[in-house]
């Protein structure tokens, strides 16, 4: 009997961990500025605000081959096969 209390307990503590590790990174990501990992982030606030004219984007209207090598949260090369 006391063999099986403590085993369960083994078993409780080793699930318990990971749990409130995952737990602990989300709500850390909801407060924090931007996504981390796999959970969402809070609003961008970091950084100065942006104000005036528009910039000149007109180089980029001929772009044939729109091409996201890599993504922010991800370091796996992206193609979103966006051609014209």
């Amino acid at each position: 009997m006391k063999i099986a209390q403590k085993l369960f307990m083994v078993i409780g503590v080793l699930v318990l961990i990971p749990v409130v590790a995952v737990a602990a990174l989300a709500v850390s990501a909801r407060n924090s500025d931007g996504p981390s990992g796999v959970f969402s982030g809070g609003p961008l606030v970091a950084g100065e605000l942006v104000t005036g004219a528009e910039p000149d984007w007109t180089f980029a209207r001929d772009s044939r081959n729109h091409r996201t090598t890599a993504s922010r949260t991800s370091p796996v090369p992206i193609d979103l096969g966006c051609r014209a």
